[in-house]
């Protein structure tokens, strides 16, 4: 199962600065080591007029703390796709990848990978229902390939929520321009769509995310970027963050044919950061 650590906030700090996920994972919470306490230090001598004390020192130091932690993400999931079994194993927080249909173990970008081979075949992660953005930020995203068999296709690299959802977000592969990416971003209010100008199907490895980044979203591919405004309200579903396809009864045209090396979400501030720097796995 994934793994789950809470931070300090000096290592959450350090990670900020840095714009990358520590080592050994990331948690949902961020706490003082034991025995410390959420007081600033103060340098002036006792009795200073400029230290603060009681209930003021009490309201500072939690405004510190809530400040930081808005900056941390909410939920980050990592899967590598290196299976034992039908599973692949979040790297950082939250829940595993499982796997069904028709797909099996292949030679990845770096490492293992997941082939989808014929339809249906797809990977969901169970107990990421709850896992929305809101109307916060977000970054999801894949290392992949494709190699489409027939013309007319909209092959689904990743999503949460269905295209008749009241919100979705959404990767998928289509025809035109060559072949290329197109992220479907559906909130409240409206949607956007996003299509990359970067041409994906002709089996080689490219790494897509879509994102939110405050007042915009965007999609970038091979970082190549698009943005549009963002102005269509929250995004949150009761779906499972799923790949390659939309479940077992889905056909040959929502299926992703070619590999996933490696697949990120992220939630919260800096998502498009941290997702685009943390593949390939």
């Amino acid at each position: 199962m994934g793994l789950s650590h809470k931070w300090t906030l000096g290592v959450a700090a350090a990670a900020l600065a840095s714009g990358s996920l520590i080592a050994g994972g990331v948690g949902t919470e961020a706490a003082a080591p034991s025995g410390v306490t959420s007081r600033p230090v103060s340098t002036q001598p006792a009795g200073s007029h400029n230290e603060p004390s009681g209930r003021a020192a009490l309201e500072q130091g939690g405004s510190q703390e809530k400040a930081l932690r808005r900056n941390l993400p909410r939920f980050v999931a990592k899967w590598p796709m290196t299976t034992v079994g039908a599973w692949s194993r979040n790297l950082v927080a939250g829940p595993d990848l499982h796997f069904a249909g028709n797909w099996r173990p292949a030679p990845g970008r770096i490492g293992q990978a997941v082939r989808f081979t014929a339809a249906p075949a797809f990977g969901a992660a169970p107990r990421s229902e709850a896992k929305n953005p809101g109307p916060d930020d977000f970054a999801f995203g894949a290392m992949f390939t494709s190699r489409p068999i027939f013309g007319n296709y909209t092959g689904n690299l990743m999503q949460k929520g269905f295209w008749d959802s009241r919100t979705q977000l959404k990767m998928e592969l289509i025809p035109q321009r060559g072949g290329t990416v197109h992220c479907r971003v559906k909130g409240l209010h409206g949607e956007e769509s996003l299509i990359s100008r970067v041409i994906v199907d002709e089996g080689r490895w490219h790494k897509a995310v879509c994102w939110r980044v405050g007042a915009r979203v965007g999609l970038t591919v091979d970082n190549r970027s698009s943005s549009v405004a963002w102005r269509h309200g929250a995004i949150s579903n009761t779906a499972t963050v799923r790949l390659g396809n939309k479940n077992l009864l889905a056909g040959r045209q929502d299926q992703h044919f070619g590999k996933v090396d490696c697949a990120v979400y992220v939630l919260g501030a800096h998502a498009r950061a941290r997702a685009l720097n943390n593949m390939p796995c």
